[in-house]
């Protein structure tokens, strides 16, 4: 069934939309936008209690704001931000020497607190390509553990050895 409501609303499945468009089915609502020429198809899908998004065809999903893309996702599955081709899973920054290609982690350790660990892109020159590794805090430390019996292990913890910790 499809429905227009009062308010310029369309129904599809339901006869009482409550949005611009609302999309109702029982098990598998999908929303599709396709370009038959090229034939790429991205979907929007709500089905049993996932909420899922993307391209349903061979191509990179891309993100955008400001009309400039942000974030990509190829078909391969390596993530981009800022980066078109990303060459890893995780690729931070494309192919320019900037500040901006950093990782910041976590949450500061109280409300008052500012600073962050953070892994950087930098370069002494503007032209090299080197790795930073820090705390942004004088009192910060760079610590380095092994021993970790998985990946969701817990750093310092027990389990594993601090083999080396470098101090401001």
């Amino acid at each position: 069934d499809v429905i227009v409501a009062a308010g310029h609303k369309l129904g599809i499945g339901t006869t009482s939309p409550d949005t611009s468009v609302h999309i109702s089915a029982d098990a598998s609502a999908r929303f599709r936008v396709e370009d038959t020429t090229n034939n790429v198809k991205f979907d929007v899908l709500a089905q049993n209690s996932d909420v899922k998004i993307g391209t349903n065809s061979n191509h990179d999903l891309r993100v955008m704001t400001n009309n400039t893309e942000q974030v990509r996702i190829t078909s391969g599955g390596l993530v981009g931000l800022d980066a078109t081709s990303p060459v890893g899973r995780l690729q931070v920054g494309g192919s320019t020497v900037s500040s901006d290609n950093k990782l910041v982690f976590g949450k500061s350790v109280t409300t008052s607190e500012s600073f962050f660990p953070v892994i950087q892109q930098a370069s002494h020159d503007g032209a090299g390509s080197d790795l930073a590794l820090g705390a942004t805090s004088t009192s910060g430390k760079v610590r380095f553990f092994t021993g970790a019996s998985n990946a969701s292990a817990t750093l310092g913890a027990s389990s594993n050895a601090e083999r080396m910790t470098i101090t401001s």
